[in-house]
């Protein structure tokens, strides 16, 4: 009898001791994009006693309350008083994805996906007859994308050649967080006392065009035709399942005073992009057949090309036929077939790495686009 009153009472102490545990998320304020961010916490024991516990999580959208993901940490021990926790003390960490709205990367160190998320904490106190929950604790906060949609053409300030151009940009990253990526395209006059920014904020559209499915569009032929004489300002807006998930840059054009040329031309079909020494500094869409322009001032006869998936941070290189082309002295209009490559994957983007003979390294970036 005595034994069983002493186990009563050790088991009753436990759970009081157990109850005295306190969790303080500590989730950054912006830049939240990794997974591992969540797991940087502090714990309070005031018990004075250690003991096992688990830490659950419960991630869900703050507009639906739908639930998005769990997450389960591994048993660890927690000794008296404050203990601050990170990542690597908690693995391996188990990730249950519930809602198929919300891609989520399955890399257990990988991205977030994108909204505005309550994070519920849970401690679990692990004893010899079952798990309890002994403090819960929720925050709030916006996981945004690493980098929001951004312009590439045409430059800001330029003056276009083009009376109805062809505008690029490059998607939001990490891509393969969006399960349904659009975009909506405003073209609005800049006044004398105006930036662009200003513009786009303030003015009425000359043109709005949403719901564009690829990062291109080409300014159409039933819009009101561009005025020389004025300045214009552009910026896209990404939306995922409707939702906005980043803006660009507002950036600025004029067209050029000669301007009398129109193209409905694709850029991917007859447009050479010309290589770059930043691996952002060239962008275009590719269709199945990549069309680039390299210009090459040693006397070699070979260049040396790879390809790497950017869509995720692993940044898989793409297995291509052959890695080596025949190039020559002066401008080079070279053409990489991937039709055929199975590493391509639609709607991702990649990143090529061209290195000539004497190691110098030029870019260009390109989503790929299926044709149906």
């Amino acid at each position: 009898m005595k034994n069983v009153l002493l186990a009563f009472f050790g088991v009753i102490t436990g759970l009081c001791s157990a109850a005295q545990v306190t969790i303080n998320p500590q989730l950054p304020p912006i830049g939240l994009t990794l997974k591992s961010q969540l797991w940087n916490l502090s714990l309070i024991n005031g018990s004075g006693i250690g003991f096992t516990i688990q830490l659950q999580l419960v991630v869900t959208d703050v507009s639906t309350n739908q639930i998005v993901f769990n997450a389960t940490t591994k048993p660890f021990y927690l000794p008296p008083n404050a203990k601050q926790v990170s990542p690597s003390d908690l693995m391996p960490i188990t990730y249950t994805g519930i809602n198929p709205a919300y891609p989520t990367d399955g890399n257990p160190n990988g991205f977030l996906p994108i909204g505005v998320f309550n994070f519920c904490y849970s401690v679990v106190g692990m004893d010899s007859h079952a798990a309890r929950t002994v403090d819960e604790v929720c925050d709030q906060s916006q996981v945004e994308p690493l980098s929001p949609p951004v312009l590439v053409s045409p430059s800001d300030s330029e003056y276009v050649d083009n009376s109805r151009p062809m505008f690029m940009w490059i998607p939001p990253m990490p891509i393969n967080l969006f399960s349904n990526l659009s975009y909506d395209y405003y073209l609005t006059e800049v006044e004398p006392t105006q930036s662009a920014a200003d513009a786009v904020q303030q003015n009425i559209a000359v043109l709005y065009q949403p719901n564009i499915r690829t990062t291109n569009f080409q300014y159409p032929l039933s819009a009101p035709a561009l005025d020389s004489n004025k300045l214009y300002a552009w910026q896209v807006v990404a939306k995922n399942n409707s939702a906005p998930v980043g803006t660009s840059e507002a950036w600025a054009f004029r067209l050029s005073k000669d301007t009398t040329k129109v193209t409905t031309k694709s850029p991917s079909s007859s447009f050479y992009t010309k290589l770059s020494r930043e691996n952002s500094g060239a962008f275009t869409v590719c269709n199945g057949v990549l069309h680039f322009a390299y210009l090459q001032e040693l006397n070699a006869k070979s260049a040396h090309i790879e390809v790497y998936d950017v869509t995720t941070s692993r940044q898989n290189q793409v297995q291509l036929d052959s890695n080596e082309y025949t190039v020559r002295f002066g401008d080079n209009l070279l053409n990489l077939d991937l039709r055929n490559v199975a590493d391509i994957i639609n709607k991702h983007v990649y990143l090529m790495d061209l290195t000539n003979a004497g190691g110098e390294h030029w870019y260009l970036k390109f989503q790929y686009i299926k044709n149906d």
